[in-house]
């Protein structure tokens, strides 16, 4: 599965929250060929375990062509760094710079950030994708599915609440999915309507273990048209960052 996404699309968009960075470090162990790794907006540092994900890992003053680099090298590219040691995160680039890039036989993007929590409402103005994108993986996470609901796992509480119609301590059912998934305001917000999106279900193995995933899987892409796919994934962490599909 993971093989034919990365052998039929070029330049991968990331976006929505549950565990998005992991996933970006796993499908870059996966790629073949030359691959950069970056972001349109901001993400934290990668640390020590995470840089043995790459071969190189550089600030750029400006996006780098791939032709500057080995076959098969794996790079993380930034522009500037904002904050202190303890809080660190990169400026990557913007959609200009990705549209014109050349050179690269994969390029990964971080297209928002949800503050590690595992569910959120789109901003005004992200994700920020750039128009060579030719799909975006929306991830949401899984662990905060079917649960009572907190806001301490939300970023934009407020926003999400409004958009599903859930509130404090009620389990965040199929119901509040079907309409983050569907409302205007929920994942397709900003996204390109010509843009392929595949809804991953991050974290699946922690999800509440009496849900039936075909039969939600089966109910998300009747219910929103735009979606390619439903995916349920896990992401092992450091040092492996390998991807199981459920």
């Amino acid at each position: 599965m993971i093989a034919d996404l990365l052998s039929r699309y070029h330049c991968i968009t990331l976006a929505g929250s549950g565990g998005k960075t992991s996933l970006l470090y796993a499908l870059v162990r996966e790629c073949k060929g030359k691959t950069l790794a970056s972001t349109t907006t901001k993400m934290y540092v990668p640390g020590n375990p995470e840089k043995k994900v790459f071969d190189i890992v550089e600030q750029c003053d400006t996006l780098p062509e791939g032709s500057s680099y080995p076959q098969n090298c794996r790079l993380f590219a930034w522009n500037s760094v904002i904050g202190n040691s303890a809080s660190m995160k990169v400026i990557g680039f913007s959609r200009k710079e990705f549209a014109n890039i050349r050179g690269w036989d994969n390029i990964i993007i971080e297209a928002d950030g949800a503050r590690g929590l595992p569910l959120k409402a789109q901003g005004t103005e992200e994700p920020v994708i750039p128009e060579n994108a030719d799909l975006c993986l929306y991830v949401i996470g899984g662990d905060a599915l079917f649960r009572p609901y907190s806001r301490q796992n939300v970023f934009r509480p407020e926003l999400f609440e409004h958009i599903t119609g859930i509130r404090h301590n009620q389990v965040f059912s199929d119901k509040h999915l079907l309409r983050l998934v569907m409302a205007e305001h929920g994942i397709m917000r900003n996204i390109p309507r010509n843009l392929p999106v595949i809804l991953v279900i991050n974290k699946a193995d922690l999800m509440v273990p009496e849900i039936d995933k075909k039969l939600l899987r089966s109910t998300l892409e009747e219910a929103q048209s735009r979606l390619l796919a439903v995916w349920f994934t896990s992401c092992s962490g450091a040092p492996d960052y390998s991807i199981t599909t459920y």
